[in-house]
């Protein structure tokens, strides 16, 4: 009943360092997403956390196989909110919501609703 969540911001999946939140400007550093906040500049400001990121630290960190990494990360998620008849899993009438990746986690290709999205 583990689920992987994510709150990623814009620089997951980007080459930027810097994105605006709320008239703030965010910057990722050392992996870190922090803002300026009067006399301190390291607030956290969000997570610099893809859910392939996700997958990949509950195999190496907790140990969890990489089936039961993926069902985190989709069937359970999906469970919890209420959309497990449509989606989470591959299966005739369900949306083709897909990631290919490599054995080390790079991603190769995304499909949304069937579709080739672009990375």
């Amino acid at each position: 009943r583990l689920a992987l969540v994510t709150d990623a911001m814009p620089t997951v999946g980007s080459q930027s360092k810097t994105f605006n939140l709320h008239g703030r400007t965010i910057t990722l550093a050392d992996g870190r997403l922090t803002a300026p906040d009067g006399n301190r500049t390291d607030t956290l400001a969000g997570a610099h956390l893809g859910m392939i990121d996700a997958v990949s630290n509950a195999t190496q960190i907790i140990g969890a196989t990489l089936d039961d990494a993926l069902i985190m990360a989709t069937a359970t998620p999906a469970h919890f909110l209420g959309i497990h008849h449509e989606r989470g899993r591959i299966a005739p009438n369900f949306h083709a919501d897909l990631v290919a990746f490599t054995p080390d986690f790079k991603i190769l290709n995304t499909w949304i609703g069937g579709e080739p999205a672009s990375l």
